[in-house]
């Protein structure tokens, strides 16, 4: 009798310690697939700053063109008017160009003539060095980041990218240097023209969502700032 008490009391104890050992399993094996990211504290927020600004200037559209570049340099140029018959008008007699007088105009006169066709590369994006902390918020599960405005980052015509066309009369280095600062600023707003702007906020608004989300963030909403009135052009 009393190796009975015995085996039941065993058989009882491997019972509970077996449905004891099978549920902490089961709870451990959902913990495991449950995303750690819902544990979203401000103590977090560091992190994804650290993460963001080692992206640094982050490219996220581009804008080609092929611009022609047209410069002329011009001198005034006098000409004399044929005479008049006696039906000039009383303006004609005002400036004195009345019956038996000749008239006299200015022409302009091209000396110079320069054409390039400049191969031309704008990218837009974020500076995301400047990111801090206070650009990140978080709304009960959603960690949501505030991006700088978006910008022109860059405006590439390499050398070899200005390509000459066409080349008269005289024209010095600090000339031509002009003429080609003058038409990246063009370059440059024919891309926000374009709608490069827009299009590099958009994206760059999606890339990042993703990439957090793929750091562990499960809601994650990133908008960006107004862009400044001087960049609409």
């Amino acid at each position: 009798m009393k190796n009975r008490e015995q085996l039941l009391w065993i058989v009882v104890t491997a019972l509970v310690l077996g449905l004891g050992f099978a549920a902490f399993s089961s709870w451990s094996h959902k913990a495991a697939k449950m995303p750690h990211s819902r544990q979203l504290t401000a103590d977090r927020t560091a992190v994804v700053v650290d993460q963001i600004r080692n992206m640094a200037a982050l490219t996220t559209a581009c804008f080609y063109e092929d611009k022609i570049v047209h410069e002329g340099k011009y001198r005034p140029q006098m000409r004399r008017q044929g005479r008049r018959g006696p039906s000039s008008s009383a303006l004609h007699n005002i400036l004195g160009l009345g019956p038996g007088r000749e008239g006299v105009v200015t022409d302009s006169v091209e000396t110079a003539t320069l054409i390039f066709i400049a191969h031309s590369n704008v990218k837009a994006g974020f500076d995301l060095s400047g990111l801090t902390q206070d650009d990140i918020a978080i709304c009960g599960d959603t960690l949501v980041v505030t991006l700088p405005p978006v910008r022109i980052l860059d405006v590439v015509v390499n050398p070899s990218d200005w390509e000459l066309y066409h080349r008269h009369g005289s024209w010095d280095y600090s000339e031509i240097q002009d003429v080609q600062r003058r038409a990246i600023e063009e370059i440059r707003g024919d891309a926000v023209r374009n709608s490069l702007l827009q299009q590099a906020e958009e994206a760059g608004c999606r890339r990042l969502e993703s990439l957090l989300v793929s750091f562990g963030f499960p809601l994650v909403r990133v908008e960006a700032a107004p862009f400044f009135s001087v960049e609409k052009m």
